[in-house]
């Protein structure tokens, strides 16, 4: 991205004053600066901040006409300025949190340019491609004193919030998706299967009725808008979020060794064990049970059902 502010259109002083509106815990809202502007910045993050009456102080993109087409499409309160600059971006006294909603490509690169001015940063999931990489990253952060969220906010999607857990890598032999995106994902497992969706979550046991949970609410606005709201929260009771960089790092690990297991015809693999995490070095096969206490503790979860 290029060192130079969009000049028009001009902020308005109504996008900043717009912080002062509370979250769901009481907390007051941080005005958001939002870098990127692909499809979920434009389907999820800005529409759930909308609908969440979360201030959106500054848009940047890489060319202004980007920074313009996404800012042409805010509904909520203020007027964002506009940035082809991330680093101008996280400079404007405007913003207090910046929402890193792009690319995993050169993610690293860029988190050291955000880092001087301090601001808490909330990042697209992956926060890398690889868990080396993401190390460095979550490192670099709190080594500089900076907050950093990453954003899972499916965890706060209503199925996955309020329902059941459905699925559990440990617990199944194959997997079937039936779409590019997990709105859609059916699990088959040696002792049931698991259906998943943006607005359900399905149990479907043996001789058993199916067990399907829709609670209210959606994906967008809701599981993005958790995100940011879990992360403010944490921020004002100067908690560690649920969703902090070195839980990811946890989520990485479990993902490369699942990858290299795939890749190995389900051979068990190691889980790397995350430098400064409690958590220790598990093995995990596709397509063995036996190892869900362990996997769980892994990844920091809890299960609430199992197949």
């Amino acid at each position: 991205m290029s060192m130079s502010a969009v000049p028009e259109p001009e902020a308005d002083p109504d996008a900043a004053a717009a912080g002062v509106a509370a979250d769901g815990e009481g907390h007051r809202r941080l005005a958001v600066g939002l870098i990127g502007t692909g499809r979920i910045a434009r389907t999820g993050h800005l529409p759930a901040y909308a609908a969440a009456d979360v201030p959106v102080a500054a848009i940047c993109g890489r060319t202004s006409a980007d920074a313009e087409r996404l800012a042409a499409q805010w509904s909520g309160s203020g007027r964002p300025r506009l940035y082809t600059s991330a680093v101008e971006l996280a400079a404007d006294p405007a913003v207090e949190l910046i929402d890193v909603a792009t690319r995993p490509t050169g993610r690293l690169e860029l988190i050291r340019a955000l880092l001087p001015a301090g601001k808490p940063l909330l990042v697209q999931k992956p926060l890398a491609y690889t868990l080396a990489e993401a190390e460095l990253i979550v490192a670099e952060a709190e080594g500089a004193g900076v907050p950093l969220a990453v954003n899972h906010n499916l965890r706060w999607s209503p199925p996955q919030l309020d329902g059941p857990l459905v699925a559990s890598l440990t617990l199944h032999n194959a997997t079937r998706s039936q779409g590019a995106w997990a709105s859609n994902l059916w699990v088959n497992g040696t002792r049931g299967d698991a259906h998943l969706t943006y607005d359900s979550a399905g149990l479907m046991l043996p001789d058993h009725e199916p067990v399907v949970v829709q609670p209210p609410g959606e994906w967008v606005p809701d599981g993005i808008a958790g995100a940011y709201t879990a992360f403010v929260d944490a921020l004002a009771r100067g908690a560690r979020p649920p969703h902090e960089g070195r839980d990811h790092l946890r989520s990485l690990a479990l993902a490369e060794a699942a990858w290299e297991s795939s890749r190995h015809d389900g051979a068990w693999m190691p889980v790397p064990a995350v430098t400064g995490s409690s958590v220790a070095a598990v093995t995990l096969a596709s397509a063995d049970a036996a190892h869900v206490p362990a996997i769980s503790s892994a990844v920091g979860t809890t299960p609430k059902g199992r197949l």
